[in-house]
């Protein structure tokens, strides 16, 4: 008789990745009750134990059982809505398993702040993003693609991860220039594990690695407010946002700093 229900798991993650769970629980997976839900045997997600409160092979409750409950398998059609299998050490989120095995992983910056990068159809370990917004970047020359600074460098090395994704090959995307007005955007196809040495530019910037099956959005933020200042699309067509000193949204630029939306602002005091 059960009209809707839901179930959170929690476990104690390994924060440092050393090999050893600290103490630090984080949410995990969550099902809800669908009575019409009939997995097949090789759905890894299909089945949910029930719990047996005081373990006497009843499913109920009653005053008598323990406050923590044991696990009993049965077949109740408990159907998974997600599954968080990948935490950071500030416990956000960066790797989530969804109903049908695809996954959809972030990437935190900003000192381990905010998401940087959101991508659907790759695990964590296959993906990488760089968009230089670190002080070590930081130069007295204002020259950037999108965020505050890009790389101000002549050559860059990089090397695709080693793992195999489904599409069997990952797709390398980058800005470049050799001014500080005009960029460049540059594609490449990677094998995995492969290396490759980029050069012919002064500065480069959004630097994006995944899937060639897979898509990415990218992120930069003013560094004292936090509010976004680009979003960088599957397409990677950049969507740039300015703010008035009041912090509110004053303009809106496509990807070669038109104008598309203007924001004013204006008060009054009479009340009709």
């Amino acid at each position: 008789n059960i009209l809707n229900s839901k179930i959170t798991t929690w476990y104690q993650n390994d924060v440092d990745n050393d090999g050893t769970s600290e103490n630090i629980w984080r949410k995990n997976d969550t099902y809800v009750y669908n009575k019409d839900y009939n997995p097949g045997f090789s759905d890894p997600f299909a089945m949910f134990n029930s719990y047996d409160y005081d373990n006497d092979g009843v499913n109920n409750w009653d005053e008598s059982d323990e406050i923590y409950p044991e696990p009993v398998i049965n077949s109740f059609p408990w159907q998974m809505t997600s599954n968080i299998t990948e935490y950071d050490r500030y416990s956000h989120p960066v790797e989530e398993v969804h109903l049908d095995g695809t996954y959809t992983s972030s990437i935190y910056g900003y000192d381990n702040a905010l998401p940087v990068a959101i991508v659907k159809n790759a695990p964590l370990t296959q993906i990488f993003y760089d968009g230089f917004e670190r002080e070590e970047f930081w130069s007295s020359t204002s020259t950037e693609h999108t965020g505050n600074t890009s790389n101000e460098t002549t050559s860059y090395y990089i090397t695709a991860p080693t793992e195999t994704p489904s599409s069997g090959a990952y797709l390398l995307t980058y800005w470049t220039s050799t001014s500080n007005s005009t960029w460049q955007y540059n594609e490449i196809e990677l094998d995995p594990a492969q290396s490759i040495t980029l050069d012919g530019f002064n500065y480069i910037d959004d630097v994006r690695i995944h899937p060639t099956n897979a898509i990415m959005s990218t992120y930069t933020y003013d560094p004292l407010t936090w509010q976004v200042t680009s979003i960088t699309d599957v397409n990677n067509v950049t969507i740039y946002y300015e703010y008035d000193d009041a912090g509110r949204l004053k303009l809106v630029r496509d990807q070669d700093k038109n104008i598309l939306n203007t924001y004013k602002y204006n008060y009054s005091r009479d009340s009709e």
